[in-house]
């Protein structure tokens, strides 16, 4: 996803930007009931220029900082030389939930898509194809 292309949604809401919660978006992998999406908030926002992406990183147990929790705080963490990029994209730390962290292998890979709960408040940015995604499952 380009980062032009977030701002665009983001500038699109109905409300404030500080109104909603952002979180990273990732399908639950395990068998059986419960939860089926994990979401877990953004601790922090790097700007790879020779790459030109934006970074985002999930919170994790033993994260430092604080948590970047809604769309403001994560917009006013991208840099405005990101502006003079068009091309520039947005990707995520993955994976975003990490069971056991010392033996999980990291990578960066493509914010998805964006699906915005009107009725919740919530924005969650998808860390894999939405087709992943049960509709049901989405924010309202």
């Amino acid at each position: 996803m380009l980062v032009q292309d977030f701002r665009t949604k983001i500038d699109a809401l109905p409300e404030e930007p500080g109104e909603y919660q952002l979180y990273l978006a990732e399908p639950d992998t395990a068998d059986g009931p419960g939860v089926d999406v994990e979401l877990v908030p953004v601790v922090r926002v790097e700007w790879d220029a020779a790459g030109k992406a934006v970074r985002l990183y999930p919170e994790e147990d033993d994260s430092d900082g604080d948590s970047l929790t809604t769309a403001d705080d994560v917009l006013g963490e991208i840099p405005t030389e990101v502006a003079s990029t068009p091309d520039a994209t947005l990707v995520v730390e993955v994976p975003v939930v990490r069971p056991d962290p010392k033996s999980v292998q990291v990578s960066f890979g493509p914010v998805h898509d964006i699906v915005v709960g009107h009725r919740s408040f919530e924005i969650w940015l998808l860390v894999r194809p939405r087709s992943e995604y049960r509709d049901e499952d989405l924010p309202e």
